[in-house]
Formats: C-alpha cells, structure tokens, sequence
C-alpha cells in the first residue's frame, strides 16, 4: 500500500538519495495491471514498484522481473511540499545489463491507484497505474 509510505517519509528522509547497488531494505512493494518504463536503454514493460531505505536515501524502483535485478530506480530527493503528492527526484539509475546513473532532476507524483515518473528532459518515463490487490 502507498499510503503508508507517504505518511512515514518524513522519518525516512534523512539526505539526498545516492546511488548504491547494495540490498536496500523495501519498505512497501505493489503489482499493477499495468505498468510501462521508457528509457534509452529499455523500452517495455514491468512487474511491481518497491520502495526502498537504505542509509536515509529512499528509492522507487520499477522492477522489470521478481529477481529485482533489472529495471529503473529514481532516486527521492525530498518531501514534497505540504499538500502535493509530487517527489522531487535527482536521480535514475537503469538496472539493464550494464547499471548507468544520471543525475538528473524529474518527479514522482505517488496515489493510490497510479504512480507516474518522469526526467526533466523526458528521456526517462515510469508509470504504473491500477494497483493488483496484495
């Protein structure tokens, strides 16, 4: 459930995210109906969302497989300002074969029944929408 997540942020939140490869603990998972990633590297669809804590840095990662080895990670910078359900994200980290950081800026807006990320320049897209009962 996403909600959960949303209302614990504020202990989770203790720094910038930063890239890591180590096994970050998930903190809330889901499965869609439908959930699509658009990169330069991978163009298809994925399995489930998981966010992830580790060292105060929290990760959204839409993972391709169960294996959680391949997809796209965006890196939450921040809580969104009171009110909005927008995270300011700075940075995305493509799981496919050969890992690859960007920093660049985008957002996740997060709800219940859709969550939506995008860069900046548009390079790299993620939504999932439809959340599978648990």
């Amino acid at each position: 459930m996403i909600r959960p997540v949303a209302l614990a942020l504020p202990l989770l939140l203790a720094g910038p995210a930063l890239a890591q490869w180590q096994t970050a603990e998930p903190v809330v998972s889901a499965h869609w109906k439908t959930c699509r990633i658009e990169t330069p590297a991978y163009t298809g669809s994925c399995r489930a969302t998981v966010f992830t804590l580790r060292d105060g840095s929290l990760n959204l990662h839409f993972d391709v497989d169960n294996t959680g080895l391949r997809g796209l990670t965006w890196g939450i910078s921040a809580m969104p300002p009171e009110g909005s359900n927008v995270f300011p994200v700075v940075l995305t980290a493509e799981r496919f074969g050969k890992r690859i950081v960007r920093y660049s800026s985008g957002e996740c807006r997060v709800a219940p029944q859709e969550i939506f990320c995008v860069t900046n320049d548009g390079q790299q897209t993620a939504v999932a929408r439809n959340r599978l009962p648990d």
